[in-house]
């Protein structure tokens, strides 16, 4: 393998990704592939779409997801244990004692995930698989108050980095799946890029969002293919707008012909924080499914 390569896959790897909150790992991504594409876009829905040979027929649509599994804070208990909801689908049995991340407005904070100690358990609850009420978070501090100053209801949770080569070519790491798979489109493109003979094909390489949560990035950047690669524009302005920009915009239209917006969507979404001033300040009904 290419050390800068492998290096790549690396970095991918160390980049927290949870599904809804895949910013780190989307830059590192779109950097690499900024090298030898001839375009990259961001979509509304967070999935990088890298073009090589854009207008050509046929098109051909190569994609990997570049989120992951992960946790998000859900309650603060006095003592400063944290609590969680599951961001995707967790063998629960393989998560007690792990050391975590949690990913803050002021950088990543260590823990450890917890649970009843063995040695105050009573009988079949030894050999019974902890449900996620029955752990929590340790990140080391004296009490709630101090872990408040520190976290936020909503933070996202993911293990800590933990690339390693487990023997020749083999590696273990968090988040394998299915950010390997996000190289290999990119690497493809890469090859194809850097070929002597021109590919007569358009190849879009996709690293999409939200796959832990129901493959929702793969749907809507098939879409998005599908149709035409280019930003649209509406009024002499880009139609692909981040969810704050679009709840603005629909708030003041609303007002203008005196009626309400109400904004409808599945969590997780990482502009949820900034919207839900805009729902405070009148813009739009303060109405949400989680």
């Amino acid at each position: 393998m290419r050390e800068a390569s492998k290096q790549f896959l690396e970095d991918l790897l160390a980049a927290p990704g949870p599904s809804g909150y895949e910013g780190p790992v989307r830059a590192v991504w779109k950097k690499e592939v900024e090298s030898y594409a001839d375009a990259v876009e961001v979509d509304v829905h967070g999935n990088v779409i890298a073009a090589l040979n854009a207008q050509a027929q046929p098109r051909v649509m190569l994609a990997g997801h570049i989120d992951e599994l992960g946790f998000q804070v859900i309650y603060i208990d006095d003592k400063g244990y944290i609590y969680f909801d599951t961001i995707g689908g967790f063998d629960m049995g393989l998560v007690p004692g792990r050391k975590v991340r949690i990913h803050t407005r002021k950088g990543s904070i260590l823990g450890v995930l917890g649970k009843k100690p063995i040695h105050l358990m009573k009988g079949d609850e030894r050999s019974k698989v902890p449900a996620k009420h029955e752990l929590w978070i340790d990140i080391g501090v004296k009490d709630g108050d101090e872990t408040k100053k520190l976290v936020e209801i909503g933070d996202p949770v993911t293990y800590d980095p933990n690339f390693e080569v487990l023997r020749g070519d083999l590696i273990v790491s968090r988040a394998t799946d299915n950010k390997a798979g996000a190289w290999v489109v990119a690497e493809a493109m890469r090859r194809v890029a850097n070929a002597k003979k021109k590919c007569r094909a358009a190849l879009f390489s996709v690293a999409t969002v939200q796959e832990e949560v129901g493959l929702r990035g793969a749907k809507t950047s098939a879409y998005g293919v599908d149709v035409k690669f280019r930003t649209g524009f509406w009024q002499g302005r880009p139609v692909r707008t981040h969810m704050t920009d679009l709840v603005t915009a629909l708030g003041a239209l609303a007002k203008h012909y005196g009626a309400w917006v109400r904004l409808h969507y599945v969590y997780p979404y990482p502009h949820v924080d900034d919207v839900i001033p805009l729902m405070n300040d009148g813009h739009v009904l303060p109405y949400l499914d989680v």
